[in-house]
């Protein structure tokens, strides 16, 4: 009964209907009302990297992302490897299980890096619009993410 719980609490707080006329930031950020619980039958939502640390990525970089799928699953990938795992949310805090990836070098191997520690460092969660951003234990912005809308 408590897995269940989680997975609607997840549910809940990461998948956000964005109808036409976006709320406020604020808004956004504690109205349940705009959200929409994550059924097992509904796609995975995903979430692509915007910022790490206060920087944008660069122009042309292929982005990482986190596929987010219930009950606590994630998939994705960091700039050069799949990334496999599990995220914990209760209230407003976040704790990702440590992400297993593939080991493949490549170019963005920095951006990898940087995304994998700042999931690590992650405790707290805040949604701005279509924005998830990922807080670290002092409430400061590791990551961005932006939910990518699917067709």
């Amino acid at each position: 009964m408590k897995a269940w719980k989680h997975t609607l609490l997840a549910a809940l707080l990461l998948c956000p209907v964005l109808a036409a006329g976006a709320a406020s930031a604020t808004d956004a950020a504690v109205e349940t009302s705009r959200m929409e619980p994550l059924r097992t039958e509904t796609p995975a939502l995903r979430w692509q990297l915007q910022q790490l640390y206060g920087n944008k990525l660069a122009a042309g970089t292929e982005r990482p992302y986190l596929q987010m799928s219930p009950p606590g699953r994630l998939s994705g990938y960091g700039g050069c490897n799949q990334l496999n795992g599990a995220y914990l949310l209760e209230g407003r805090n976040l704790s990702f299980a440590p992400v297993l990836s593939t080991r493949i070098s490549c170019s963005q191997d920095k951006v990898e890096t940087d995304f994998l520690r700042a999931m690590g460092e992650s405790r707290y969660w805040r949604a701005e619009g279509d924005l998830w951003l990922l807080l670290d234990q002092d409430g400061r912005t590791v990551a961005v993410l932006q939910l990518q809308r699917q067709s």
